[in-house]
């Protein structure tokens, strides 16, 4: 009995015996002398490349459902040995169609049963796990899951992972992940003899109070930081409730006997809650800077409280900043705006006087 051939070129040519091949399309016969088909090949990309290898090309005795795609394949062959390479059959032989191969045999299992395995559940959990770090360490809001684009994303790169609800990412993933960091920090800060804090207090631009604590710790010549609280202040500023929320939180993290300094801006009420703690204070010496900066400049207040007004007033008229910019334009000059002060940064004084002068 013939060997059934199991390439597609044979839908284009025929075999004549004794090595020879008849082309469908030219009637050319041409040798394949040991079975091999690229001089087949090479005869259909040069001399017809608009030839199109085509299922209903196919010979109606082959079942249908052995086509295989082979791009489905070629992406299968890096992650399973089980399937062969078929080398009869390259995209090269139908410029545009999506070439197919068939199964070798019958008894080989269907490259699709490599594709759509599902997936096991650690691995499920370790793509969850670092879904909801990819949301907490870029500030990704929680709808991100129900994004219609981003689920498409996610089908691409791997369809048998099933994105969580939304309501799972904040009930459930968040909760546990903020569990396991929390236990790991507290068995590093159990491991470390000494620790200094930073802790500063505001107020945001809707009047709401915030006090966040940082701990800091060397470990061997690494230095690691890690904020241990940031919370809204609803009582009063007073040294007695500044000094209870900052015991509270180096209790819950286990650091109130390793604490050897605390770092905090100037204000008089911070000062005497640490006083109260009994802790060493440092002042910030980046505030004390500023601190000295605005006493420094009260001599030339008038001027300051000119600069500010102008930087004001362009602010707030975009008619004013279009003019300034077509100025700097039609002087053929690096367009610049003017900066406006923070009061708490002693350089962005400097940095408003300096952008008046190169603007002046």
């Amino acid at each position: 009995m013939e060997k059934r051939k199991r390439s597609l070129l044979w839908t284009s040519f025929t075999d004549m015996g004794s090595g020879k091949a008849k082309c469908g399309l030219c009637g050319q016969v041409m040798s394949f002398l040991g079975g091999a088909t690229s001089n087949l090949r090479r005869h259909l990309k040069f001399k017809h490349p608009g030839s199109q290898l085509s299922r209903q090309d196919i010979p109606p005795e082959i079942n249908r459902e052995e086509l295989i795609d082979i791009s489905a394949l070629r992406n299968s062959q890096d992650s399973s040995s089980s399937v062969p390479p078929c080398p009869d059959v390259t995209p090269d032989q139908a410029p545009g169609v999506i070439p197919m191969v068939l199964r070798a045999a019958t008894n080989q299992p269907r490259i699709t049963n490599y594709i759509n395995k599902p997936i096991s559940q650690q691995r499920h959990k370790q793509l969850d796990h670092q879904l909801i770090k990819m949301i907490a360490k870029e500030y990704h809001p929680l709808s991100l899951v129900e994004d219609k684009e981003f689920k498409n994303f996610v089908y691409l790169l791997n369809p048998n992972y099933k994105l969580p609800s939304r309501k799972t990412v904040s009930s459930t993933l968040v909760p546990q992940l903020y569990l396991s960091t929390k236990e790991m920090v507290l068995n590093t800060l159990r491991s470390v003899h000494s620790v200094s804090i930073t802790t500063d207090a505001w107020t945001s631009i809707n009047n709401d109070s915030f006090l966040a604590v940082t701990v800091h710790f060397q470990v061997g010549c690494d230095l690691k930081s890690y904020l241990l609280d940031c919370f809204e202040l609803t009582g009063k500023h007073t040294s007695e409730n500044l000094a209870a929320e900052i015991i509270r939180i180096a209790t819950e993290w286990e650091v109130v006997g390793k604490i050897s300094v605390v770092v905090s801006d100037n204000a008089a009420n911070i000062k005497a809650a640490i006083k109260k703690c009994h802790w060493r204070h440092i002042p910030c010496f980046a505030h004390t800077i500023n601190l000295i900066v605005k006493a420094g400049v009260q001599e030339i207040s008038a001027l300051q409280i000119k600069v500010k007004q102008i930087v004001e007033f362009f602010k707030r008229r975009p008619d004013a900043t279009a003019k300034l910019r077509a100025l700097q334009k039609q002087s053929g000059v690096s367009e610049l705006k003017l900066k406006q002060e923070v009061p708490t940064r002693w350089n962005s004084t400097y940095d408003m006087f300096q952008r008046m002068i190169a603007l002046r």
